[in-house]
């Protein structure tokens, strides 16, 4: 065998060798990239792979580090370098400079927050703040004694609360001033001597 033959086997073992790397290769990616793929369409969302992409999309790496460690350690994180530069939760934050300069009213000035509504009803919800207590029911989200009380504060402020979607309490009733019954598709709270 001479140099040319000689070299002319190398070159052909070096571009097989290439080629057989190539090949192998591109099975392991595409072995890999089927396996990602299947598991993330079909794993259940608790346990999948992409659920951590959405959640680092979300709400970023930082936070979720942090509320990792917090999980895990149960406490708040001991930070050697100091906490954070910004707070995230006042970024939204914005304020009218225009008020700021000049306050619209007067600190000593009484605001009148009273409330109609339904002003043109037969018996119209004339209310003192402008604020209502949503509908959270009674034996599905609050026990008994957290509804009353919230009735006794609306009662207290001047506002109404909800009974939500539910049964209705007598007690609830008898301790708010104002009670809107929520109306739903459910068997309960359709008696009409209410």
């Amino acid at each position: 065998m001479n140099d040319q033959d000689n070299l002319i086997s190398k070159f052909a073992l070096i571009t097989a060798s290439a080629l057989g790397g190539i090949y192998l290769t591109r099975k392991v990616i595409d072995y890999t990239a089927d396996w990602i793929t299947y598991n993330i369409t079909t794993d259940k969302y608790e346990k999948n792979l992409w659920m951590l992409a959405t959640s680092i999309q979300r709400y970023g790496i930082n936070k979720l580090v942090q509320t990792e460690l917090r999980s895990k350690t149960d406490s708040f994180i001991e930070r050697p370098i100091g906490g954070p530069n910004s707070y995230n939760y006042l970024d939204k934050i914005m304020f009218n400079i225009a008020q700021l300069h000049k306050l619209p009213t007067k600190r000593e000035t009484n605001i009148d927050t009273n409330v109609v509504i339904g002003p043109k009803a037969k018996k119209p919800l004339k209310l003192k703040i402008p604020i209502l207590v949503a509908g959270m029911s009674y034996g599905l989200a609050l026990t008994e004694a957290y509804k009353i009380a919230f009735a006794k504060g609306a009662s207290a402020v001047g506002t109404s609360t909800n009974t939500g979607l539910g049964p209705w309490l007598e007690k609830e009733r008898q301790a708010a001033k104002h009670l809107i019954l929520q109306y739903s598709r459910i068997s309960w709270n359709k008696r009409l001597n209410i």
